[in-house]
C-alpha cells in the first residue's frame, strides 16, 4: 500500500479501511507542560487565545508526532456560550464550569446570541488556524459536548442525576436546548475546515448513571446529535462503558473513544462491522509513568485487540513525558496490522462457557460469569438481620434513599433505641448496604447520592436527641484538589464517614496546595482526603504529599476521584488509594489505630 500521509491515514482509519500503518493519535485534551514550556504559550491563555489554543494544539503533531489535533481542551464553550460562570484555573488546569444558572423543569429556551458568542467564536477561529498550521497533513478534530453533560453543566451534576430517578421528563426541555446548542457549534466548526468531530458525553458513563438510564434518557438525543454532523465523528464516554457499548455503536457515530477499564475484547465484539474503536490506553497508567518500554507494550496490546485508532483512553495528563507519548507510536507502528481481529481461546472451551466470552447485565457494568445470577432490579432490599422492625424500617429508608420516610423512621426508633443504636443499627447499617449495592454493580451514583442525604438527616434527628453531636472517633479532612470543583465524591464519603462517628474538617472545592497543609498542621488529622477528577487536577496529591513530608508530618493520604489510580497514588510517599467511597470507613479505621501510610496502602491496594 502507498504511503499516507496522517490525516488520510486517520479518515480512512475512522472508516474502518486499510491504512498503510497504524494510526496514533488522542481525541480528547492533548496538552502537557512539557509542551507548554516548548512551545511558550500555557493555561489558561490557551483556553482564552484562539492563536495560543491553536498553538498549543498543533504541538500535538509537531512535537508528540500524532496523526491528529484538536480544540477545544476544555469543555466549556457551550456552557459560557450558555450563561454558566466559568473557572479558567492556573497553568496547567483545564477550565471548569462554577455556577449553574437553570434549573430542572424550569422553561429554556437557547439564547439568541448563543451562536455568537465570544467562547464559540475563539474555538471556532482556533480550529481556522489549527487548519492552516497543519490540516494539510494531519486530521483536525473539532470538540463539542453531549447533550446529557452539558445538561449537568448548566443545572449542577448531582441535580441531574437525581432527576434521573425522578420524572425524567423534567429533564427533557435542558436536554433539547443542549442538543441544539451543540449542533450549532458542530455547524461551526465543520465550515470552519473541521475534518471530524468528537462528542465527549462524560456524564453519560455507568461511573455515573446505569446503563438504562443511559438508554432511557440520553441515546435518543445523541443519536439526533450524530443525524447532524456530515463529516466523520467519534463518541467518547468516560469508565468502563461495556454495559453500554452496543448502544454507543448505534449512535451513529463514526468512531467511539474508550478507556482501559472497558474489556476490549467485549468492546471490539459489540462495534464490529458498526464503528471504529479508538484508545484504549490509560492516560494515568503507563502513558503518565512510563517506562517508554510499558507503553510500547500497552501500544502493541491495543493494536492487536482490533483498535482502529491507538490513543489515551482520555484527556492526557499534563504532567506526560513527550517520550511516552512518542513511544506510544512507537509500539502501535511495530506491530503488524491485521485486516480483523480474532480472538483465540483454548481447545476444548466454547463461546458459551469461556470466561473470557462474559455477559454483562444490563442494569449493571459489570460481567456476570457463567453460572451466576443477574440480579433482577435495580433497587435491592435491606438486608433481613435480626434487629426491631423500627431499625429495619430505618434501613430501608435510607437503603431506598426517601428522606422523608427516613426521618419518621428514626422519630419512631428514637421512641425504643438510644440514638447511638439508631444511627450504628440503623442509620450506618443502611449506608453500609447502599454502598455494597453499589460496588455490585445494582446501584448507581444517583442512588448513592440520595441515600447518604437522608442518612444525613436520620443523623440531624439523632443528635438533636442527644442535645449534643456524635462523639466522634477521629479527625478526618477533605478537600477537592486545586483547580478541580467536582464535589459529588468527596461529599458522599464526608456523609459515609460522619455517620461511621468522624469528625469532618471539610475543606472544600479548589483548595491550594497549602491550604491543604496548613489544615493537617492545625487539625493534626488521623488521615486526610483528597478527591480529583480529571488528569488536569490529581496532581496536586503528589504536591501537598511532598510538601507534607518536607515538614515532617507523615498523615495517611486517601487520594480518590475518576482519573486517580493504584499506580498513580503508589508514586509518591503517603499516597493510599481510595477506590470506590464505599472503602473509606475501613481506610479510616485503620488509620484510627495509628497504622502507617504504608501499611494501609499495602493492605487496600488491588
Amino acid at each position: 500500500m502507498a504511503v499516507m500521509n496522517s490525516r488520510n491515514r486517520a479518515l480512512a482509519a475512522l472508516f474502518q479501511g486499510k491504512t498503510d500503518t497504524v494510526c496514533v493519535g488522542a481525541v480528547n485534551q492533548t496538552a502537557t507542560v512539557e509542551q507548554m514550556v516548548k512551545l511558550g504559550v500555557a493555561f489558561p491563555e490557551a483556553h482564552l487565545d484562539a492563536a495560543a489554543m491553536a498553538k498549543l494544539a498543533a504541538g500535538a503533531v509537531h512535537l508528540l508526532g500524532l496523526d491528529m489535533a484538536r480544540v477545544p481542551f476544555g469543555q466549556t464553550a457551550e456552557a459560557e456560550a450558555l450563561g454558566c460562570r466559568i473557572d479558567y484555573g492556573g497553568k496547567a488546569a483545564l477550565p471548569q464550569v462554577s455556577s449553574h444558572p437553570y434549573k430542572i423543569g424550569s422553561a429554556v429556551k437557547l439564547p439568541t446570541e448563543f451562536a455568537n458568542h465570544p467562547a464559540l467564536n475563539r474555538t471556532v477561529e482556533a480550529l481556522v488556524r489549527l487548519k492552516a498550521d497543519v490540516g494539510r497533513d494531519a486530521l483536525v478534530i473539532g470538540g463539542v459536548v453531549g447533550p446529557f453533560s452539558l445538561t449537568g453543566a448548566l443545572v449542577g451534576t448531582s441535580e441531574v442525576l437525581l432527576a434521573t430517578l425522578e420524572d425524567t421528563s423534567q429533564l427533557a426541555p435542558l436536554l433539547e436546548m443542549s442538543v441544539e446548542a451543540a449542533g450549532i457549534l458542530v455547524q461551526k466548526l465543520i465550515e470552519a475546515g473541521a475534518d471530524a468531530i468528537c462528542v465527549e458525553d462524560m456524564l453519560a458513563s455507568p461511573d455515573m448513571i446505569s446503563p438504562d438510564a443511559y438508554r432511557e434518557i440520553v441515546l435518543e438525543y445523541e443519536k439526533r446529535l450524530f443525524a447532524g454532523i456530515s463529516v466523520p465523528s467519534i463518541l467518547h464516554i468516560c469508565g468502563d462503558v461495556a454495559g453500554i457499548i452496543a448502544d454507543m455503536a448505534v449512535t451513529g457515530a463514526s468512531a467511539l473513544s474508550i478507556d482501559a477499564r472497558t474489556n476490549s475484547r467485549v468492546a471490539r465484539d459489540a462495534t464490529r462491522g458498526k464503528t471504529a474503536l479508538i484508545g484504549p490506553l490509560s492516560p494515568t497508567g503507563a502513558l503518565l509513568y512510563g517506562p517508554v518500554e510499558r507503553v510500547r507494550q500497552e501500544a502493541a496490546d491495543a493494536v492487536e485487540a482490533g483498535f482502529e485508532v491507538v490513543a489515551p483512553g482520555c484527556g492526557i495528563a499534563p504532567e506526560t513525558p513527550i517520550a511516552n507519548v512518542r513511544a506510544m507510536i512507537e509500539g502501535a507502528r511495530a506491530v503488524e496490522r491485521r485486516d480483523q481481529f480474532v480472538m483465540s481461546r483454548p481447545a476444548g472451551i466454547t463461546k458459551s462457557d469461556s470466561p473470557l466470552f462474559v455477559r454483562y447485565n444490563a442494569l449493571s457494568r459489570r460481567p456476570i460469569m457463567p453460572g451466576s445470577e443477574a440480579p433482577t432490579s435495580a433497587k435491592a432490599e435491606a438486608p433481613s438481620e435480626l434487629k426491631s422492625a423500627e431499625l429495619q424500617e430505618v434501613i430501608g429508608a435510607v437503603t431506598v434513599g426517601d428522606q422523608s420516610r427516613t426521618q419518621l423512621a428514626v422519630t419512631v426508633a428514637l421512641e425504643k433505641h438510644t440514638p447511638l443504636q439508631v444511627v450504628d443499627e440503623g442509620l450506618v447499617a443502611g449506608i453500609t448496604h447502599v454502598s455494597q449495592l453499589w460496588d455490585s454493580g445494582r446501584y448507581f451514583l444517583p442512588q448513592v447520592i440520595r441515600a447518604a442525604d437522608a442518612m444525613e438527616a436520620g443523623v440531624v434527628l439523632c443528635e438533636k436527641k442527644m442535645g449534643k453531636a456524635l462523639q466522634r472517633k477521629g479527625t478526618v479532612v477533605m478537600f477537592v484538589a486545586q483547580g478541580d470543583i467536582h464535589s459529588i465524591g468527596k461529599n458522599i464519603v464526608r456523609s459515609l464517614l460522619s455517620a461511621n462517628g468522624y469528625e469532618i474538617i471539610d475543606l472544600g472545592i479548589d483548595v491550594p496546595d497549602e491550604r491543604v497543609v496548613e489544615a493537617v498542621r492545625q487539625y493534626s488529622p488521623m488521615l486526610l482526603i483528597g478527591s480529583a477528577l480529571m488528569t488536569t487536577t490529581m496532581s496536586a496529591f503528589p504536591r501537598v504529599a511532598a510538601k507534607l513530608k518536607q515538614a515532617g508530618i507523615e498523615v495517611p493520604f486517601a487520594c480518590g476521584g475518576g482519573a486517580v489510580t493504584q499506580e498513580f497514588c503508589n508514586s509518591f510517599d503517603l499516597g493510599i488509594h481510595g477506590g470506590k467511597a464505599s472503602r473509606a470507613p475501613a481506610i479510616a479505621a485503620a488509620a484510627a489505630t495509628g497504622t502507617s501510610w504504608r501499611e494501609i496502602r499495602s493492605a487496600f491496594a488491588h
